[in-house]
């Protein structure tokens, strides 16, 4: 069989030792799961990676205030990424988020102090966030302390959410771009159990002088226990 031939929206490329195995028919989502989310006449669709939230046409637009918590929370630690699409725009985005608990600050020195950080282009800006340059590998929230008297950081908060307020660009497009989202859970499933066992006797440690707390160190193993799933996780 030609690799081509396979339906990717079907079907995920299991590994087994770090190396292509061969494919195997994705699991549908669950009753519980389609129930949740039927109210509001939203369908669910499985991708390659995540899930996709689909407001269904024919019907009004759903607001992000009635999804039930526990509908896109569950689903969340189960794939990593929900894509919600059709839903309202107008909902205010702060006040949607404050639903699934406490919203963390930026702070002073992100160039984006406050609840919403707002990536854009801007002149003269030192953030690669606000520039159309690549942005490297990376994990947002990292200027969270663990307490507030550490002098760790590194605690990121359980929720990112982003708004996307404009269709991206054609490909074609000089201001074509996307955010690639990995979950790390599945890429350390996929390696051999010695390089995963490797990768955990490594720690990182560095500073940034982005955020206020330049004082600060940020040590954190490469590998890393899920705090509400008890799985592995690259950091």
């Amino acid at each position: 069989m030609d690799l081509k031939d396979v339906d990717t929206d079907k079907y995920d490329l299991v590994y087994k030792h770090g190396r292509k195995w061969g494919y195997v028919e994705r699991p549908p989502c669950t009753p519980e799961e389609i129930a949740q989310w039927a109210p509001l006449h939203v369908e669910l669709i499985r991708t390659h990676m995540f899930i996709i939230a689909q407001a269904m046409e024919g019907f009004p637009a759903p607001s992000i205030m009635d999804i039930p918590r526990e509908a896109i929370r569950s689903l969340v630690l189960k794939y990593g990424v929900v894509t919600l699409r059709g839903f309202k725009q107008d909902d205010d985005f702060e006040t949607a988020t404050e639903r699934w608990g406490d919203v963390l600050q930026w702070p002073k020195g992100t160039f984006a102090a406050g609840n919403i950080f707002d990536i854009k282009t801007e002149a003269g800006t030192k953030l690669p966030a606000q520039t159309l340059e690549a942005m490297s590998f990376h994990y947002d929230g990292m200027f969270k302390k663990k307490t507030p008297e550490s002098t760790e950081l590194g605690d990121p908060p359980v929720f990112m959410f982003f708004h996307c307020v404009e269709a991206n660009p054609p490909e074609d497009d000089p201001k074509h771009g996307n955010t690639i989202i990995t979950d790390t859970r599945r890429l350390l499933s996929a390696l051999p159990e010695a390089t995963v066992e490797r990768l955990q006797k490594i720690s990182l440690t560095y500073r940034t002088s982005l955020f206020e707390y330049q004082d600060r160190v940020h040590t954190s193993p490469v590998v890393i226990t899920h705090p509400m799933t008890g799985e592995l996780a690259l950091r």
